[in-house]
Order: C-alpha cells, then structure tokens, then sequence
C-alpha cells in the first residue's frame, strides 16, 4: 500500500458504525495512548505530520496538538475515531 492509498484508508475509517460499547472502550484506548505518548509515536514512525493524522480523525491540528502536549484530552468521538486511525496504523505497512 502506498502513501496515498494509505491516507484514503485512514479518512474512511471513522466512518464505520460502532456500537456505544466499542465507542467508549475505544475512546480510552486512545486516551490511554495519549497519555503514554504512543499516539506521537505511531505518527512519526509512519511519517505522518500532526495535519495529516488529524484530517484522518476529523479534527483540527491544533486539537491533536494539544491532545499530543496533554494541554486537552479528547472528547469521546473523537477519542474513538483516533482509536481506528491508530489501530489502522498499528495494522498497516504505510510506506
């Protein structure tokens, strides 16, 4: 899979239907990796900048920023949808 090809499959991700359960144990899942600086982690080891990663979640960068810095934490929705992203790279061989 190439880059390109790569960041489709990440924006469609989030799109997928989730039960309230999955939602929130997703959602802490990422609040968890937010906290242990994972999520900054799997970004730069896939080469995504924080403007990339957040298109992909369906937020603004400056949310992720701050999210990253532990300045915010994210509201459930996006926790979860972050949750997906980062399974998906997690999963992929992004080059």
């Amino acid at each position: 899979m190439n880059r390109r090809e790569g960041d489709t499959a990440l924006a469609s991700l989030y799109r997928r239907d989730m039960t309230t359960t999955d939602r929130l144990r997703a959602a802490a899942a990422a609040r968890a990796a937010l906290r242990e600086g994972r999520v900054r982690a799997l970004r730069a080891e896939h080469g995504f900048s924080q403007r990339e990663l957040a298109e992909a979640v369906g937020v603004h960068e400056s949310a992720l920023s701050r999210w990253e810095s532990g300045e915010r934490v994210p509201r459930t929705e996006a926790a979860a949808r972050l949750a997906l992203v980062l399974r998906a790279l997690e999963s992929a061989e992004v080059v």
